[in-house]
């Protein structure tokens, strides 16, 4: 049975995004499997969503800007121009190949190969090709200029502090699923149960992200 977001009131967990399939706006061609999101804890939204090409866990992954893209009940809808497409396709059959990436360096278009031009609306990622598959915490990065920026699954069950102490561990992010902005964190509280709170108090990620600091006292 094909994964459904859980949408309420207009929020969804990024849990129940990951999972989802990305299609073309227009034709439904499945351009693949949301497998993680990009989040800015400076502007409070998710920025990127890594993409699964073949849904497998292997090479090549992709990365769509959340500008070009909705989410729905069963799929995320990505508005992709036919030179882009074009360009995403000829990506995935080719032999391209790049170590680390920095998606804050972009042209204006998707062109040559990924590790020297790419595009904020559609980044073609080929990591590891030639070995066939890539280790499942491989992911397109970017430098210091953007140290706000941290993958949701990286994030995941770290512990949560603010100025009355540890909180608990980060069980999910809540987003708003029209623009993708971060609103609520839910917390697995030290008694095993779930906390929720304002995603506006996350000060910061520690360094080397091994904890998650909120402003203010619970």
């Amino acid at each position: 049975m094909q994964k459904a977001a859980l949408v309420f009131n207009n929020n969804v967990m990024i849990s129940d995004i990951v999972g989802l399939p990305a299609k073309r706006v227009g034709d439904d061609t499945v351009l693949g499997i949301c497998t993680d999101a990009l989040i800015d804890i400076a502007t409070k939204k998710i920025v990127y969503l890594l993409l699964d090409a073949h849904g497998d866990g292997g090479a090549p992954v992709g990365v769509v800007s959340t500008s070009v893209a909705k989410i729905h009940n069963d799929s995320i809808a990505v508005e992709l121009t036919d030179s882009l497409a074009s360009e995403w396709q000829a990506a995935l059959d080719g032999n391209n190949t790049a170590e680390v990436v920095d998606p804050t360096v972009m042209p204006s278009l998707l062109t040559g190969p990924f590790g020297y031009s790419i595009a904020p609306s559609m980044i073609a990622a080929m990591i590891n090709r030639t070995a066939g598959e890539r280790p499942s915490d491989d992911r397109p990065g970017f430098d210091q200029r953007h140290e706000h920026w941290h993958w949701f699954t990286h994030l995941l069950n770290l512990p949560v502090f603010d100025a009355a102490g540890e909180l608990g561990d980060l069980e999910g992010i809540e987003v708003t699923s029209s623009d993708f902005g971060c609103s609520g964190l839910r917390v697995t509280n030290l008694e095993g149960g779930p906390t929720d709170l304002n995603f506006a108090r996350l000060s910061h990620v520690s360094k080397g992200q091994t904890s998650i600091v909120l402003q203010g006292a619970s």
